[in-house]
Parts: C-alpha cells; sequence; structure tokens
C-alpha cells in the first residue's frame, strides 16, 4: 500500500516529468497532477483537458475502440 501512494504523489509524479528542468509530457491519471504542472508549464492545461476528456478513446485501450480499431 505505501508504494501505491508514493507512485500515485503528485510531487513524485513531477519529480518523474521533468528531466533537466524540461517536462517529459507524460500523461497521469490523477487532476492534482496536472493542476501542479500546469503552474510551471502551460501546456498542461491542454493535456489536462486531453487526459480528462470523457469520451476520449486515445487512452482507452480496452472496450470497444479496440475492438471498432483492431477487429477484436
Amino acid at each position: 500500500m505505501n508504494l501505491i501512494k508514493i507512485m500515485t504523489d503528485t510531487e513524485v509524479m513531477k519529480r518523474i516529468s521533468v528531466k533537466d528542468g524540461t517536462p517529459q509530457y507524460l500523461m497521469f491519471p490523477k487532476r492534482s497532477f496536472y493542476d501542479e504542472m500546469e503552474k510551471e508549464y502551460p501546456i498542461y492545461t491542454k493535456l489536462k483537458n486531453i487526459a480528462g476528456y470523457a469520451d476520449n478513446k486515445l487512452f482507452r485501450a480496452y472496450g470497444t475502440f479496440m475492438d471498432e480499431t483492431y477487429g477484436r
């Protein structure tokens, strides 16, 4: 359980996402991560909207998207 808390900590995600002062544009499923990142990197406002879009099929690997795309 402690590992999960560490891996989902917003500050830990932020440190993982920035290398040598440059954001790596990783997508995380936690809104607070985007809220924190957009303070320094405005592109994260757009990424938050993309990641949080309810009908987003790009980030859904299962369900009808896979069936429609790959005939599975």
